[in-house]
């Protein structure tokens, strides 16, 4: 039924703030390596008005800036020292 009956006009007014972030991880790699990522999160927060409505929204999304793997020296043992009596 699209197109069909009255035209209704509608307005409606957007009002919005945007913020960004950098936050730095490390992640396991295995035996002595180790991940180190670097992230921008970007975040938006939209309010919408109209005559009989009002909404708020916000979306987030990350990229990825980058990506190093930490490789340190690998130990010749990886066992247990403790002995029992």
């Amino acid at each position: 039924l699209s197109n069909y009956g009255p035209m209704v006009n509608v307005s409606f007014n957007l009002t919005g703030s945007f913020s960004s972030e950098i936050v730095s991880t490390f992640e396991s790699a295995g035996i002595n390596q180790t991940i180190h990522h670097i992230r921008l999160i970007l975040t938006s927060k939209i309010m919408t008005t109209s005559l009989d409505y009002s909404g708020n929204m916000t979306f987030s999304t990350d990229f990825e800036i980058a990506q190093n793997i930490i490789v340190g020296t690998t130990p010749e043992y990886n066992g247990n020292w403790y002995k029992s009596v």
